[in-house]
């Protein structure tokens, strides 16, 4: 309507239909000043503007200029967007900053989170994020791996579980995850201790010892604690006559 008016009232400015372009000029402008503030009320995340909405509303703004708006009618909803850019710019930063702290301090899911925000507010960081995303995936894995080799299963579960939160499908993980919560227990410590603590050639005073000391984090594991006494007895008398009979066998 705008623009059949505009050419209309160029050419023949006395016609009576152009009484009605500043009516049709202000509704437009209403409409994209209105449309302005609700999407920068409604589209925070974290009390920050997402970049790409910030881009999109200058755009709206802008584009009043061919409606017959001039910079100066525009001018405090551009300050206001560009206080919002500037403020979107510092909290991304701030993020960023945070994870590589928190990554720093082995918090990697919390490290996950941050960035994903950060990326969230500016879409420029998409590639970064997935590289993030992808190394933070495979170290959280490798410590899970290495978690197991030391039979602690609830660290396992946590490491495995954080590596599934950021990579869903992240190979093997579930299938350590089904194992994990089978081990994951107490009956699976003092069964594996009993093994340990057996004369023979799986005998293994320091892994008992371990077993016994993982088994109390559990619930009624009170009664395990004269076994890691009497474990520690144990591995040191076995100490001595190997270390006697490695003499005498000399």
């Amino acid at each position: 309507a705008w623009a059949k008016l505009n050419a209309l009232c160029t050419e023949r400015p006395r016609e009576a239909a152009c009484k009605k372009r500043d009516e049709v000029k202000g509704k437009i402008g209403e409409e994209v000043f209105g449309k302005i503030k609700t999407t920068v009320e409604s589209s925070k995340v974290e009390g920050y503007l997402p970049v790409s909405v910030i881009e999109e509303l200058n755009k709206d703004a802008n584009g009043l200029t061919d409606f017959g708006f001039t910079k100066d009618d525009l001018a405090s909803v551009i300050t206001n967007l560009d206080a919002e850019k500037a403020k979107t710019g510092s909290g991304v930063k701030d993020a960023l900053d945070k994870s590589k702290k928190l990554q720093d301090g082995k918090k990697i899911r919390e490290a996950y989170e941050v960035f994903a925000l950060a990326a969230r507010l500016d879409t420029a960081l998409k590639g970064a994020f997935e590289e993030a995303a992808k190394k933070m995936s495979e170290d959280l894995f490798k410590d899970a791996v290495k978690s197991a080799e030391n039979e602690d299963w609830k660290e396992t579960i946590r490491l495995l579980g954080d590596t599934k939160f950021i990579t869903i499908d992240y190979p093997g993980v579930d299938e350590r995850l089904k194992e994990a919560g089978e081990k994951d227990n107490l009956a699976y410590y003092l069964k594996e201790a009993e093994k340990a603590v057996k004369p023979g050639p799986k005998e293994n005073f320091d892994r008992a010892l371990k077993l016994y000391l993982s088994a109390l984090k559990y619930e009624g594991s009170e009664s395990i604690r004269p076994l890691v006494v009497k474990t520690r007895i144990s591995g040191a008398q076995s100490f001595f006559k190997k270390a006697q009979k490695a003499y005498e066998d000399a």
